[in-house]
């Protein structure tokens, strides 16, 4: 008996039927959620004016996904009003599955051979024709804060209070950003309110019910709770403690103004409360808090004595080095900003960045508000950013609270059995007496072709619900078999660290150090079988509760005994993403690669062993192992790459062409279905069904 994979998609239906809904070739994510584009078209040709309906997905003016609907009536009906299709749609489908825009189409685009010609549809346009309502004005003060509000956000020149929101072209991330300006007005509201009330008249009936979010708009300052990732820190005893840093050089492609540079920095370090934070060491142990006002030797211009390229790179690389040094965790400042102008052999801005306040998706929010804040000040605004989120330092006080709770104190046996018995913690260097210091520090970099990057992000999800960092963690622990011969291998993996655990915190764009650090143990089993050792690792990554934030607090806050007294694993694995430079910033700065100074102080320990970390650039993989030069012989490290990108290779050719099917529990998350029920229902569907 044998189970194919057709690539059918069909529903389980009560009476043990299956119903047909389509093709699953058109799997795409938008916003963190699957979603099958034939499943959206199928609801919508059910409605009784539709004769045929395309799902696609659009990219918006900042890079965001959207899912948007284009519906073609049958010949002599009138045409139904996107507000009827939506009402329709939200009978029978969740609303991340709702399409943001609706465009009612007298006929779709086909190509010579019949078909929808998807790269021929329009650009969805907000017209008050296509809209189900007829404007009304705002008719009291709230209706009137809405309006100008939704104005703002979904750059509409005019909102009237019966507008529904997903008609105008609103989603689930721009209901964020309503409610943060609605609450920065006074008008509290919760971001379900949107979806629960989506006009303005409905939504101002909805004020001050509910839990709003902790964001306080004004200067948030004083003691500070460490977080986890913070007392992992200050654990490791590190010899300069001050020197530890997260940095960027940018190439400026036009001169920049003193004056906006000075002013969009100071604001930047008002705005980001987190900024502004220090740190001491008392015989209690460490303390933090944060200042009231920016540093005055946060910005500094630096003047480079240079004729042409020549001299550049010793002028750059001793400045850098200086502002490097000037970092002081206790008296401060934590953040620098350098433009170090040598005319015209190259103008460049230096941003560097203790890490104890930054993180990947700091950085993001940073250098969106440093754009904003330089263009608005250059242009002779004043500066105005984005409402703040909730701060780090209510954040810190509702984690230590939440250390303390029963449903934290359930994740101890899941922590426990990550810990485990990995025996990756016995990996013996080729000279286990040599230093492991930052200096010592050397990196082996592999990218891989592509083609078959393109692979491991786009068509191994699809084909074997295997998500990218999921299927890497697979094939190194694989690699670490095949060249230490372990088969029990764990890590010390790294997230962002931000789980929606807290109904009244967001910080989405709240800036500091979030980043959870958590053991993941994968074991090689002893029979070979792909298909279940790939559903293994996969479901053993996916268990991990709330991005795994609980292990730091079990570990550093509440002080579990069985989980603070065994050590990390010796390996760390991180998975970054996609990095990609925001298009709008690419007509002033240029993001230079390499930070031609060390990030931190060369005797300094290095936290661990090997440092293994994969990222995406301009659509292909970029794998890295770090290592100290005097522990380890360059020809073992380039031995274990050659392994790992070899397991890489073989096991997304697995995942694209076995007959096995990928799915497991964590792929029906919205059903209370086990591995072995999941497993049951397959096999019974592998009796009837056979390779069309």
């Amino acid at each position: 008996e044998r189970l194919y994979r057709t690539g059918d998609l069909v529903r389980l239906l009560p009476d043990g039927h299956l119903e047909y809904v389509g093709r699953a070739d058109f799997q795409v994510k938008v916003r963190g959620f699957r979603i099958e584009l034939e499943e959206v078209e199928h609801h919508l040709q059910a409605h009784p004016r539709v004769e045929k309906a395309v799902a696609v997905v659009r990219s918006g003016a900042e890079g965001e996904k959207r899912l948007v609907a284009y519906v073609e009536a049958p010949a002599g009906d009138a045409a139904p009003t996107v507000g009827e299709l939506r009402a329709f749609l939200q009978k029978t489908l969740p609303d991340y599955m709702i399409p943001s825009a609706i465009v009612v189409m007298e006929r779709l685009p086909l190509t010579a051979s019949g078909k929808v010609d998807r790269k021929a549809l329009p650009e969805p346009e907000v017209d008050r024709q296509t809209l189900q309502s007829e404007y009304v004005a705002p008719r009291n003060p709230v209706e009137q804060a809405l309006a100008e509000i939704w104005q703002e956000v979904l750059h509409v020149e005019q909102v009237g209070v019966r507008d529904n929101f997903f008609e105008l072209g609103g989603d689930s991330i721009l209901s964020i950003q309503v409610i943060a300006r609605a609450n920065q007005r006074g008008i509290k509201l919760a971001p379900r309110h949107i979806f629960e009330a989506p006009t303005i008249e409905e939504l101002a009936q909805r004020a001050g019910e509910g839990v709003s979010i902790q964001a306080e708009q004004g200067v948030v300052s004083g003691e500070v709770e460490l977080s986890p990732i913070q007392e992992w820190f200050f654990q490791q005893g590190v010899e300069n403690p001050h020197y530890w840093h997260q940095s960027l050089l940018l190439e400026v492609k036009q001169p920049l103004q003193e004056a906006a540079l000075r002013a969009s920095v100071e604001a930047i370090e008002a705005h980001h409360d987190g900024l502004r934070m220090r740190f001491r060491q008392k015989d209690s142990g460490w303390t933090a808090w944060i200042e009231e006002t920016p540093h005055p030797e946060t910005f500094s211009l630096h003047r480079l004595g240079v004729n042409g390229k020549e001299g550049l790179q010793e002028q750059l690389q001793a400045h850098i080095a200086a502002i490097q040094r000037s970092i002081h965790i206790e008296k401060g400042p934590l953040f620098r900003v350098a433009y170090l102008d040598g005319g015209e052999a190259g103008r460049f801005l230096f941003f560097t960045i203790h890490h104890l306040v930054v993180d990947g998706v700091s950085w993001r929010i940073l250098l969106e508000d440093f754009q904003q804040a330089y263009r608005q000040a250059a242009a002779g605004e004043s500066i105005q950013l984005m409402p703040k989120t909730t701060s780090v330092q209510y954040w810190a006080k509702r984690l230590r609270e939440y250390a303390n709770d029963a449903e934290l104190q359930s994740e101890v046996e899941f922590w426990k059995e990550m810990l485990g018995e990995g025996k990756t913690s016995l990996l013996l260097p080729d000279n286990p007496d040599g230093n492991n210091r930052e200096g010592d520090t050397v990196t082996h970099f592999e990218e891989l072709d592509a083609g078959l990057s393109q692979r491991i992000l786009t068509e191994v999800p699809a084909a074997f619900q295997l998500q990218p960092q999921e299927l890497l963690l697979a094939a190194f622990a694989r690699a670490m078999y095949q060249w230490k011969g372990f088969t029990d291998v764990s890590v010390t993996q790294e997230s962002h660290g931000r789980p929606d655990i807290f109904e009244e915190v967001d910080i989405t764009r709240t800036v500091g150090w979030f980043t959870a650090m958590f053991p993941v143990r994968i074991q090689i089993p002893s029979v070979e079988n792909l298909a279940d050792y790939l559903k293994a690792v996969k479901e053993t990554v996916r268990q991990v509760p709330n991005l795994g934030i609980g292990f730091g607090l079990l570990r550093y806050v509440a002080q579990h005994p069985d989980i603070a007294g065994t050590p990390l694993p010796v390996i760390s694995f991180n998975y970054l993403g996609q990095f990609e430079q925001n298009r709008a910033s690419e007509e002033l700065f240029a993001v230079q690669p390499d930070i031609p100074v060390a990030e931190r102080d060369p005797q300094n320990q290095r936290p661990f062993e090997l440092g293994i970390t994969a990222s995406v650039r301009q659509g292909r993989i970029t794998i890295a192992i770090s290592y100290s030069q005097n522990r380890w012989h360059r020809d073992s490290i380039s031995r274990l790459m050659e392994l790992f990108k070899a397991q890489i290779e073989a096991l997304t050719q697995f995942c694209l062409t076995t007959e096995e099917v990928g799915y497991t529990a964590s792929d029906f998350s919205d059903v209370d279905l086990d591995e072995e029920s999941i497993e049951g229902i397959l096999d019974e569907l592998g009796e009837d069904f056979d390779d069309e």
